[in-house]
């Protein structure tokens, strides 16, 4: 559900960056008739129909909804957000078709990738990957200088910490003017607790 309401949402809402939709489904109904064939449930499909035209008219009592809404075909022409599909190949739960129906009808740009396993296995590299270089093109990222504050460097010995240009100084002098003195006060403390060892340990 997280995929489709994403798409959704993102029909209404064009300030959205982008988006990774993961195994999304491209109509509810027509996935709940194909588990039916694919966990083999022994019902005449006029049956089925008639239980799901039940939980519909609960649902919509309930919770002011109809799951027949849930046609993302309907909603996809209308997105522009760029996105990024992803489906594994051997998903029986929700069939890749699903996702190649919704890249098809896909208003904005769009990527898909297929990748092997089922609906829960774990994702490839590859997949994480691209998904971080889609986010990065997508984000735009500011780039952060590698130069040190030479004014923290030289009142303060940082180590391998390294400040980025755009660093808050003044909270940086604060965490460290902290640590110091919690080290300082615990080191003089004569009521340091002593450890399994008998030698007295530093509470921070």
């Amino acid at each position: 559900m997280g995929a489709v309401t994403s798409l959704l949402y993102g029909a209404e809402d064009p300030s959205i960056a982008g988006m990774v939709l993961d195994s999304a489904f491209s109509n509810l109904f027509d996935l709940m008739m194909e588990l039916v064939d694919v966990y083999k449930i022994r019902l005449p499909k006029f049956t089925v129909k008639m239980a799901v035209q039940y939980m519909r008219r609960v649902i919509q009592k309930k919770a002011k909804f109809d799951i027949m809404d849930l046609n993302v075909i309907q909603f996809a022409p209308k997105s522009f957000i760029p996105v990024l599909f992803g489906h594994a190949s051997e998903d029986i739960f929700i069939q890749p078709h699903h996702s190649d129906r919704i890249y098809k009808a896909y208003g904005g740009d769009k990527n898909i990738i297929k990748f092997e396993g089922d609906h829960n296995s774990p994702r490839p590299q590859f997949y994480y990957d691209s998904v971080s270089i889609f986010f990065y093109n997508v984000l735009h990222p500011p780039s952060i200088s590698s130069t040190p504050s030479s004014k923290l460097e030289k009142y303060y010995d940082l180590g391998d910490l390294k400040v980025g240009a755009g660093a808050d100084e003044s909270m940086l002098y604060e965490i460290i003017t902290g640590l110091r003195t919690g080290t300082t006060d615990a080191a003089s403390s004569s009521s340091a607790l002593p450890n399994a060892s008998g030698k007295p340990s530093l509470l921070f």
